[in-house]
């Protein structure tokens, strides 16, 4: 009889035991949105540890795609274990009212963050956008999204939900418009620039070579004519340098050195470049190339 009794009191002991351990887990894998911090390249912050390192190069590589353009948007990542008893939009929401989650480029708002929390295996995931990206990422194109890879975002297993989060934050990215720089727009027109130089040279070597050529041509028949080897040349049509090739060589001459008139233009005024659509160029990325932006919340957002 004391024998069981020392059974009972041992498993009742073990059983408290296993209940605060589990109790102090499940306090310490709940993410406060009051005081959960970005890490340090910000668009990607894996706190529940589910995301392979394909996907962060991913995100990474796209965020630097991002910063090359006019519009620079931002779409953040962030994984928790747990919203402590907060449902997935008020968890967001409480996140994204700080002024360290904010994505996106200053006075355009185009910020999209991207939340996964697994929440004992709930996986509920929520995309909020700022105002400037809600007119091309809607509420109801959110859901469509969402529940395109609900079935990979829903799944026990971890392989799978880093795919659909992959996948989501690949169709996201896609669909922010985004404009080349001035940078990238002075890259191309010199290359374009390069181009025609190029053939521009290989004309005016054609050229100088043909005029060379009659020239030559041209004085051989005049010697030969003074010094009365051949007394009786005369003008044929094809041979020496007649006024039609003086015209055309000098018209591929003057078309050569004027050029087209907008490449003129190019080469006159070469700071037209300076600025493009009224934008100077800067970044309004703050605290380093590896941060938020200033861009506001405030738009919509779906969840499941």
């Amino acid at each position: 009889m004391a024998l069981s009794k020392t059974k009972t009191g041992l498993l009742f002991l073990t059983a408290l035991l296993l209940m605060l351990f589990g109790a102090n887990n499940l306090h310490a894998a709940a993410e406060d949105p009051h005081q959960i911090k970005p890490s340090a390249n910000f668009v990607v912050t894996d706190s529940a540890h589910i995301l392979s390192e394909q996907t962060k190069q991913t995100i990474l590589k796209q965020e630097q795609t991002f910063k090359q353009t006019k519009e620079q948007p931002q779409v953040a990542v962030l994984t928790v274990n747990n919203t402590d008893g907060q449902s997935i939009r008020d968890f967001t929401n409480d996140l994204t009212l700080r002024q360290i989650w904010h994505a996106g480029k200053k006075g355009q708002d185009n910020g999209v963050i991207i939340v996964f929390a697994k929440n004992n295996g709930q996986n509920n995931v929520r995309v909020v956008t700022g105002t400037g990206a809600e007119s091309v990422l809607p509420d109801g194109k959110i859901y469509q999204l969402l529940q395109a890879h609900k079935d990979q975002l829903k799944s026990s297993d971890s392989t799978a939900v880093d795919l659909g989060i992959r996948q989501l934050f690949t169709e996201v990215a896609a669909t922010l418009p985004t404009t080349a720089t001035t940078k990238q727009a002075s890259s191309q027109n010199s290359g374009s620039s390069l181009l025609v130089a190029s053939i521009l040279v290989l004309v005016l070597l054609t050229i100088i070579c043909f005029v060379w050529l009659s020239m030559r041509r041209m004085n051989g028949q005049a010697s030969a004519s003074y010094q009365g080897q051949r007394p009786n040349v005369h003008y044929r049509p094809g041979r020496g340098f007649s006024p039609w090739n003086w015209l055309l060589g000098g018209w591929f001459l003057s078309d050569l050195f004027s050029g087209p008139r907008s490449y003129r233009d190019d080469y006159q005024n070469p700071n037209q470049f300076d600025s493009f659509d009224g934008f100077d160029g800067g970044s309004d990325f703050g605290g380093g190339n590896d941060s938020g932006g200033g861009g506001d919340f405030g738009g919509g957002g779906s969840d499941f």
